[in-house]
């Protein structure tokens, strides 16, 4: 049987995201004819999909909300968080990289049913039970990608 592929994957979970984000967001509705600017950092343009696609459909017009997705760094989609420079931020990992350091977030919603991380490693390493023991070098500490 053929693996499912991402898209087949990311699907199914697009709409249940979409109606979170709306329910998260519909308190900030300041007048029901008037639509309210909602500020969303993406970390990428691959994250850009769900948004385009609610918007294309109207979901957020329904809900008196104009999104503007601004694509930066997950990293900085943090801090723009922590600065109220944007009301969302879509950055997963990153965002949990900085709760881990202190940084005063929450997770509302995630769509991710698995860590998004790939061990690579020499061919003499089969498994990695024979990693135990190992020193890894990493760019800092509590920070998952170097995990």
């Amino acid at each position: 049987m053929k693996e499912p592929s991402y898209l087949d994957k990311f699907l199914p979970m697009l709409w249940p995201t979409l109606l979170l984000l709306l329910s998260v967001i519909s308190p900030f509705v300041v007048d029901a004819g008037q639509a309210r600017q909602v500020k969303i950092a993406v970390p990428g343009l691959t994250n850009l999909i769900a948004f385009q696609v609610a918007q294309d459909k109207g979901y957020y017009r329904q809900e008196g909300l104009e999104i503007v997705p601004i694509v930066m760094a997950a990293t900085l989609a943090n801090q723009a968080l922590i600065a109220g420079n944007v009301e969302i931020n879509s950055a997963g990992g990153a965002s949990l990289s900085a709760m881990l350091a202190g940084a005063p977030l929450k997770f509302i919603f995630t769509t991710f049913e698995r860590p998004l991380h790939t061990l690579l490693a020499t061919r003499e390493i089969r498994d990695v039970k024979q990693l135990r023991r190992s020193q890894f070098p990493v760019v800092s500490v509590a920070v998952l990608t170097p995990i």
